[in-house]
């Protein structure tokens, strides 16, 4: 999904920023919309320069998420975003959008954010 900064960049229109990518990304989807294995797309939206996903995951205990979740989940999604961009990490970075993953339970809890620098892709 966060590749369709290719298909954006054109003569007509080209200087492309986090809200102009938000909202592209937004009508590609039906939110919230289920990713499976407990996992629940609910927005995304841009703030500054930053294209902001939340991600409800299900059928948490109550109370702060283990350390070893929230590591695996930020460690999942710098993972799953670097690939997602890979074709177009130049444009990324030189348009100095940040790919950012808000993962909370099912009471709104944050567990935790994963903030995605393209220039840190490999």
């Amino acid at each position: 999904m966060l590749a369709v900064i290719g298909k954006m960049l054109t003569p007509a229109q080209p200087k492309i920023t986090a809200e102009l990518l938000a909202g592209e990304m937004q009508k590609r989807v039906s939110l919230p919309m289920d990713l499976g294995d407990g996992f629940r797309l609910d927005s995304i939206v841009a703030s500054g320069n930053d294209v902001v996903s939340t991600v409800t995951v299900s059928q948490l205990p109550a109370g702060p998420a283990d350390t070893a979740l929230r590591r695996t989940l930020e460690q999942a999604a710098i993972s799953d975003a670097c690939r997602e961009i890979a074709a177009m990490k130049a444009e990324y970075v030189k348009l100095g959008i940040r790919i950012v993953k808000v993962f909370k339970n099912d009471k709104g809890g944050e567990i935790v954010t994963a903030v995605v620098d393209p220039a840190s892709c490999p």
